[in-house]
């Protein structure tokens, strides 16, 4: 199958502007990641999580250099158990955000150095993931990179707990999505 994150597109342009010269680097925890239905690479998740920072508009990005987030997996029991816990929901859920709080710092005393944007951790839950693919009819990379756009999203700052920001939220999503070659992810839903 072909990436579908790599290919050339407006997200290029919307690169080079929201995010100047930064780079993005993905800290993939890879361990607990078990997913027969897709065929994900680092390369497809960072290219997914870059094309969210340039699209956004909630985070300032003009000093920021290197932009760090970091992903894990775990199964569905440690995913309810976090879900509880941080969010009052007793069931497990594909993704969840944690956003760090930090500004962005210089890592040196070096003027050469910009500054560094630890933006928050992903956390994943595969089997969930891999079952709301196969029940809403999408493959499974297309899935896989819708939520790592929305888990980015969630990390700038975006949300969806009322409908007003559900819906800027996933315009946005929506439009990233295109850029990336993956069709409108909620018309499939809606039209099951």
């Amino acid at each position: 199958m072909s990436n579908p994150a790599s290919s050339d597109s407006s997200c290029d342009s919307l690169l080079s502007t929201n995010l100047q010269n930064a780079s993005v680097s993905v800290l993939l925890d890879a361990e607990n990641f078990d997913s027969s239905g897709c065929s994900l690479t680092e390369e497809s998740i960072r290219r997914c999580c870059e094309s969210a920072l340039a699209a956004q508009s909630l985070l300032t990005l003009d000093s920021v250099t290197d932009i760090e987030l970091s992903v894990q997996f775990v199964g569905p029991a440690d995913m309810q158990a976090l879900n509880l816990q941080y969010r009052g929901k007793d069931a497990p859920t594909n993704v969840l955000s944690f956003e760090s709080g930090l500004p962005a710092f210089q890592v040196s005393d070096s003027a050469d150095t910009g500054n560094l944007l630890a933006l928050g951790d992903l956390v994943f839950c595969s089997d969930v993931v891999d079952d709301e693919a196969s029940t809403q009819g999408k493959p499974g990379d297309h899935h896989w990179l819708h939520l790592f756009v929305h888990g980015t999203l969630h990390l700038c700052g975006y949300d969806h707990e009322n409908s007003v920001d559900a819906e800027t939220m996933e315009s946005l999503e929506i439009q990233i999505l295109s850029d990336l070659g993956i069709p409108d992810p909620y018309d499939i839903i809606e039209n099951q």
